[in-house]
């Protein structure tokens, strides 16, 4: 993984790929919030931006990459990659900072939350024999995603 010198996307990056941090830890329930606004943005204004927010800031293949690059697997413009990270950074740093306030056991509670929520949406939360981090997770998502509309046509 390449080290951003963006200490909020850095941050975002770590949660979401290590497997060390605790469930509690604030940067992987605002992660997990964030998913869930943008699943609910996407339902509201029939949009993918929760597709690209898992890439963008999620995927551990994109963690290196240039920004014209990702664009370029992403089929949208750099510009398009630069200012998704912008909206997706200030609602993350949102949630972190209004997060680090809150005791241990509110975290946990709202770990809990939001993965129930999340399953609700059909996002896995854990993947037998995998890596399991919030990024294979969100990866299985989104591949279970596209085996189902290829099996649908």
């Amino acid at each position: 993984m390449r080290k951003s010198n963006d200490k909020i996307l850095s941050l975002m990056q770590q949660a979401a790929s290590s497997k060390d941090i605790p469930s509690e830890h604030p940067a992987i329930i605002a992660l997990l919030e964030s998913v869930i606004f943008w699943k609910k943005y996407d339902f509201i204004k029939n949009d993918r931006k929760s597709f690209y927010f898992i890439h963008l800031t999620m995927n551990p293949n994109y963690f290196s990459l240039p920004d014209y690059r990702i664009a370029q697997e992403l089929n949208i413009c750099q510009k398009c990659v630069q200012n998704y990270r912008s909206d997706f950074k200030k609602l993350f740093l949102a949630d972190y900072e209004r997060l680090q306030a809150m005791s241990k056991e509110k975290l946990s509670v709202l770990y809990l939350t939001c993965i129930w929520t999340l399953e609700a949406l059909g996002f896995p939360s854990e993947i037998p024999t995998r890596t399991d981090n919030l990024s294979s997770r969100a990866l299985y998502y989104f591949s279970s995603l596209s085996s189902d509309l290829t099996k649908s046509l």
